[in-house]
């Protein structure tokens, strides 16, 4: 039978795991870390590279350089706008914080073709926060296992 104090001790050791590798832990250090930077040309009805992939809770960074009009930068879901002069470059920073596929688009009409100047913004999943998720929960249920087959253990060989 498992004794009041082991069931404390296990509860106890479960929360605190439960705690560490909570999932808004892991993504605050997701977004601490490392930051994504992306060089992207905006040139008449295109954006180079026209695909950007994160993960969620990637701090982002984009370096963006006008190479012949003025150009916008806004991506749908974020609600981020920034227009680009021709020769000039601009830093937009965010934290991808949203999961999905997220259109970018020209806010500034540049030509007949403006419509077709698109991109796009793929936010995966974060595995190591799905990961942390699932261990916080399965890990009290775990401990009370383990402890139950020590106790059966030392009953059986009493």
């Amino acid at each position: 039978m498992l004794k009041r104090r082991d069931f404390l001790k296990t509860m106890f050791f479960g929360a605190a795991a439960a705690v560490a590798a909570s999932p808004a832990g892991v993504l605050a250090k997701a977004g601490d870390g490392d930051i994504k930077e992306f060089h992207i040309k905006l040139s008449r009805y295109s954006y180079t590279p026209s695909v950007i992939r994160v993960k969620q809770g990637d701090r982002v960074r984009l370096i963006l350089e006008g190479m012949d009009l003025e150009h916008g930068f806004y991506i749908d879901g974020y609600d981020l706008n920034i227009t680009v002069q021709h020769a000039e470059q601009k830093t937009l920073e965010f934290i991808a914080d949203k999961q999905g596929a997220f259109k970018i688009r020209c806010s500034v009409v540049c030509g007949p073709m403006h419509p077709f100047m698109t991109g796009k913004l793929v936010v995966e999943p974060n595995q190591p926060f799905w990961t942390a998720t699932a261990l916080a929960m399965l890990t009290p249920f775990a401990a009370l296992i383990f402890m139950r087959m020590l106790d059966r253990r030392r009953d059986d060989g009493d």
